[in-house]
Formats: structure tokens, sequence, C-alpha cells
């Protein structure tokens, strides 16, 4: 059972992050990382960790880091 913690700190590391670095309220204009290569990181950790395969144009739609967590938790193998 991963956390939304647990999420986040994936969500950072896909970006090359630390962990602990971001918060749910962190958005794509505060995060260099969030650019194509971390989106790339990001849909490979999301089908690694969650098995869940989201579409290049679903992830262009998301504005924080609270946007991937609803994301994971709605459609990700993850229990809440």
């Amino acid at each position: 059972m991963a956390s939304d913690l647990e999420i986040i700190d994936m969500v950072a590391q896909a970006f090359g992050l630390e962990p602990g670095t971001l918060t749910p309220e962190s958005g794509r204009e505060e995060i260099d990382e969030w650019d194509s290569m971390g989106m790339l990181m990001l849909m490979a950790e999301l089908d690694e960790r969650y098995d869940l395969i989201v579409e290049e144009e679903v992830l262009a739609g998301l504005e924080t880091v609270a946007d991937i967590v609803k994301l994971v938790r709605a459609q990700g193998d993850v229990a809440a």
C-alpha cells in the first residue's frame, strides 16, 4: 500500500530530484526537470511501480504533483 508521500517521492525520483523535495502543491512551472525527458521518466516509473500506462496527452494535462497522485490513486494498481 503506497502512501501519498511514497507517490510524491516516486515523482521526485522520476524527475531526478531527492525524495522529500516536492510537495503536493509543487507545480510544473516550479520544477525545471518537469520537461520532456522528465515526462518519459515519469511514464516509465508509473508503469513499473503501479502498472499504470498513461498517454502523453494525459500527462501533459497534469499541473501539480497532487494531480499525479490523484491519477495514480484513480487508475494505478495501488491501494489507498
